[in-house]
């Protein structure tokens, strides 16, 4: 007897419905984004590894019924960091036109490839992050923590994006380490999200804990990660963490104005090599209700770290 697939997007007002995406180039696979399955079931579809620069028009990047916001590596990184002035990275969010967000900007440069916006009508504050194989993880996290202190660590947030750290890896992982302590939970750790059976791609949440929550991974044919979606019941939050909550002072890091003007795209190209694999066999895993758990094994698993 065939049984009905459980689906993770559900229909009721009380969900908000996400799917986050690397999408290693929003203009070269948009076409193919645009077309995907689930798109149109999200509410917000958060997008790391935009590309995008700062001199190109997006209007054909619109998404009917959706607004969208990015932005570019050059304007998330001060003018002498590495990164300031590569190529890549980038991220940005579509957001259904029914749904009410404030954008929450950060009064120092922080060097954090982020947006931040708070869902008005749920006061749940999300940020899409991105990290870099290049940007010390060290580093990173001292920048984050500082976003999250700006914010207010006591409200309900959840952390969405591409960290480059593998949770099925048995080494030390500075970043995971420091948001468990935190009270943060990762609601795909240990599930593969890429090509190479890596779990690079996160939904961190400091709320949704020892609860039922809709949750999976949805391949895709145009890029070497997977899509995380994930249904959240916005109505019935609380908030039970018990972690003590320390931060560390360090230094304030140097300041530089962000004169973005414009939003654009950058010339992809053809050369760029994608890394993209057979994606024949499909993920036995979609559209499962799982409970996600406070505590979480880890995996013995020696999976390699995408190398970028």
């Amino acid at each position: 007897i065939m049984r009905k697939k459980q689906l993770i997007f559900q229909e009721s007002s009380k969900f908000l419905n996400i799917l986050f995406h690397n999408i290693e180039g929003l203009k070269c696979n948009f076409k193919a984004f645009s077309n995907y399955h689930l798109l149109h079931k999200a509410d917000l579809i958060c997008l790391a590894e935009t590309w995008l620069k700062d001199d190109t028009q997006l209007d054909h990047l619109q998404i009917n019924g959706y607004n969208l916001v990015h932005k570019t590596r050059s304007c998330s990184f001060v003018s002498n960091h590495l990164l300031h002035s590569q190529k890549g990275g980038g991220v940005a969010i579509y957001f259904r036109e029914t749904i009410p967000i404030k954008k929450i900007d950060s009064w120092e440069h922080l060097n954090l490839e982020c947006i931040t916006f708070e869902i008005e009508k749920s006061n749940i504050v999300i940020i899409v992050c991105y990290r870099s194989p290049q940007q010390d993880k060290k580093d990173f996290v001292v920048n984050l923590i500082e976003h999250l202190k700006q914010i207010n660590i006591e409200k309900n947030i959840l952390l969405i994006g591409d960290f480059n750290e593998n949770s099925l890896e048995n080494k030390s992982k500075p970043i995971e380490t420091k948001l468990e302590n935190l009270g943060f939970v990762n609601m795909f750790k240990d599930i593969p999200t890429t090509n190479s059976l890596t779990s690079l791609d996160c939904v961190y949440s400091n709320f949704i804990l020892n609860k039922v929550e809709y949750r999976d991974v949805a391949g895709t044919f145009y890029s070497f990660h997977d899509a995380l979606i994930c249904s959240i019941d916005i109505e019935n939050k609380k908030k039970e963490s018990n972690k003590e909550i320390e931060f560390n002072d360090d230094e304030k890091m140097d300041t530089d104005t962000c004169l973005q003007t414009s939003l654009s795209l950058m010339e992809i190209s053809k050369e760029t090599n994608k890394r993209k694999k057979n994606t024949t066999v499909k993920s036995n895993h979609i559209f499962k209700k799982i409970k996600v758990l406070t505590a979480v094994n880890t995996r013995n698993n020696l999976l390699k770290e995408k190398q970028r």
